[in-house]
């Protein structure tokens, strides 16, 4: 699960992007099960060790390591060049997988009528980073889209719209910035203040 989690996804980061880039928001879905599939698997090894004895420690140490390891991927997206990006709404829906994982294992505890609609409350923070998520980088993610395929001046208009949207990063203003000085021939005067923007986000 470790392995699978930090390593597949950095070596397979250009093929995701273009998922990502075309589908913004959908890497919180799979955030989400991913980690319930990551708890469920902690849980049920530590359910063959003879340690911790008590089956709620056992729960515990379960959501406690797949939460460290949450927090562990998005650390190293922040710190290393890697090609993905860490994002507090990865978080919400790691969080909302383990306490899933955590519903289906004391199920029967519960009994489905907890259960079932505790389920379905901690999908609806999923359901809110996913579509802010696409609210947010669908200008954006297009225009990055439009650049790849060398159509600069349509993915200016989308970075103008993405901004126009009220998102803001230091790439997509850095991006900005070299579109209309390296491609659409702008006046470096009225370019400055995009790549200065940029940089005081992200010297």
């Amino acid at each position: 699960f470790v392995i699978g989690l930090f390593v597949l996804p950095n070596l397979m980061a250009n093929s995701l992007s273009k998922i990502w880039l075309r589908m913004p928001g959908l890497d919180k879905p799979v955030h989400f099960l991913a980690f319930v599939a990551g708890f469920l698997v902690v849980y049920f090894a530590l359910l063959r060790s003879p340690w911790p004895r008590d089956e709620r420690n056992k729960i515990g140490l379960a959501a406690g390591f797949t939460l460290a390891v949450a927090v562990a991927d998005e650390a190293q997206q922040a710190l290393l060049r890697i090609g993905r990006t860490a994002e507090s709404g990865d978080l919400v829906a790691d969080t909302a997988g383990i306490l899933v994982g955590v519903v289906v294992v004391r199920s029967r505890q519960l009994g489905m009528k907890w259960a079932v609609p505790l389920i379905l409350l901690l999908l609806v923070p999923v359901a809110g980073v996913t579509a802010k998520t696409h609210q947010d980088l669908k200008h954006y993610n297009l225009g990055m889209l439009y650049e790849r395929e060398k159509d600069y001046q349509k993915a200016r208009e989308e970075y103008q719209l993405a901004l126009d949207s009220g998102f803001e990063s230091a790439q997509l203003y850095n991006a900005i910035a070299w579109l209309d000085i390296e491609f659409l021939g702008a006046d470096p005067k009225l370019v400055e203040p995009y790549a200065a923007r940029a940089f005081a986000l992200d010297p």
